[in-house]
């Protein structure tokens, strides 16, 4: 798992600094854990200062302030607009990373040609492509397997970002950047072994330019999946191996997209929101082969989960 997932902790210093994960990251996932700012993702497909927000809809942004770029062992920040919402004196942040396939490459599975990093190892691949405002047009993943979570975000305009893929279910989507329950939608309406295929909607198949972050599950390493909650003092949902990572979501009925990592082991960040970290003290647990639901916190009533789990390193 070291080779393909890091899970880090930083201080802000409003001024240039370097943050090691122990491998070239492909795809970072950033969140100031102490404050109330803006998550950032950013990624190599689309450049070392091309930044997106999975709390909120809007466009990529192409500027440094605080982000600078990736490099062989990590990435690099500077104090640029105060350090942005990555590198802001005075504030901790978590930074999830992850290694896709490094230089990306023209892939033309689908029917639309897409630009790809793709990591088989770890079923995890960076997507970016061009809608052509087609229905059913397909999109090659540069993976062999049919992806479990496919998350896509419109570039051009601010659009939601549409969650599918089958832990989800065929022509069903949730928007990570919201509470709501899934819907029955043509945005991402299926997956095959090495595409999936869209609607014809704006949200991931206009004529814009869009991001998908592809992932399949991984024996031993990672897993999506689902559940259905039983309303019991504890559940235990095995994946077959300790997590280290943990986004799940309810999809029968609203709830925030929470994110657990065992790094910061009773804290919790939610993917859809801006707040800083909050103590939970009934959050999920990491066990030798999967994780623990505590009291009706993610396992009340009959309610169906999905998740994904990144094993630890």
């Amino acid at each position: 798992p070291s080779n393909h997932f890091n899970t880090s902790i930083y201080n802000g210093s409003g001024a240039s600094q370097s943050i090691t994960t122990g491998f070239a990251p492909d795809f970072t996932w950033i969140k100031s854990i102490s404050n109330g700012t803006w998550h950032c993702v950013a990624d190599t497909v689309r450049g070392n200062l091309s930044r997106i927000f999975p709390n909120d809809a809007y466009q990529q942004v192409t500027n440094n302030n605080g982000f600078l770029s990736f490099d062989s062992n990590g990435f690099n920040l500077d104090g640029q607009g105060g350090g942005g919402d990555v590198n802001t004196s005075g504030r901790t942040y978590v930074a999830w990373n992850w290694k896709a396939g490094g230089t990306p490459a023209i892939n033309t599975n689908g029917s639309i040609t897409s630009i790809v990093s793709a990591n088989q190892a770890a079923g995890f691949s960076v997507v970016k492509y061009t809608g052509n405002n087609t229905n059913n047009a397909t999109v090659g993943t540069g993976l062999t397997v049919a992806c479990d979570l496919v998350i896509v975000k419109d570039l051009t305009s601010s659009n939601y970002w549409c969650v599918g893929g089958s832990t989800v279910g065929n022509g069903e989507n949730l928007y990570l950047n919201d509470t709501g329950a899934k819907l029955t939608r043509d945005r991402v309406k299926s997956v095959q072994s090495n595409t999936f295929t869209l609607g014809n909607h704006g949200e991931t198949n206009s004529t814009n330019n869009f991001i998908a972050y592809c992932f399949t599950s991984i024996s031993g390493y990672s897993k999506a999946g689902s559940y259905t909650s039983d309303n019991q003092t504890t559940k235990n949902i095995s994946v077959g191996f300790r997590p280290s990572f943990l986004l799940l979501k309810r999809t029968n009925a609203a709830q925030n997209w929470g994110i657990v990592d065992d790094k910061r082991p009773t804290y919790e960040l939610y993917a859809n929101t801006s707040g800083a970290e909050a103590f939970e003290s009934s959050i999920p647990t990491f066990n030798s082969d999967g994780f623990t639901l505590h009291n009706t916190r993610y396992n009340g009533g009959t309610d169906t989960y999905i998740y994904l789990a990144i094993k630890e390193n």
